[in-house]
């Protein structure tokens, strides 16, 4: 990308906090998901990861006598799990109830360490932490199913 300056940066893979331009930009970002299903039941697992960058922000000396200086982004893997259950509802078989649970980071991985407040690149990773999710979901009409 060119600045009107003219001088061009080459934001793939790096992290720059001083050109408020762009997000930063990982060279691979990657979701792969397996999937079942078997009559009423569903399940999947999917497989995020995202790759390596480098930081070419300026790091302060505040920050980094508290944090350290790291001028290399971590790549991060987490596994996200999900089952579902489809099946009738108390109301009677025209009206599908679909049970769904499932857990997000099911291994509970911290996002790697970037020198700025927070110590973590807010928009790329997720500090929360393992998540758990439920839903419950029902449907009616002539068209409403399971599948």
């Amino acid at each position: 990308m060119s600045l009107r300056s003219g001088e061009i940066v080459d934001g793939i893979g790096k992290r720059y906090a001083s050109y408020s331009i762009a997000r930063p930009m990982p060279k691979i970002r990657s979701k792969t998901s397996i999937d079942w299903s078997k009559n009423q039941f569903d399940a999947s697992i999917d497989i995020n990861y995202i790759h390596g960058y480098q930081d070419e922000s300026t790091q302060t000396a505040f920050l980094g006598a508290y944090l350290g200086y790291a001028d290399y982004i971590e790549a991060m893997t987490s596994i996200d799990a999900h089952v579902s259950w489809c099946g009738d509802s108390l109301i009677g078989p025209k009206t599908p109830l679909r049970l769904s649970f499932g857990i997000k980071n099911l291994l509970n991985r911290e996002p790697p360490l970037v020198i700025v407040d927070g110590a973590f690149d807010y928009y790329s990773h997720d500090p929360r932490g393992r998540l758990y999710l439920m839903r419950v979901q029902t449907s009616s009409g002539t068209e409403a199913s399971c599948r």
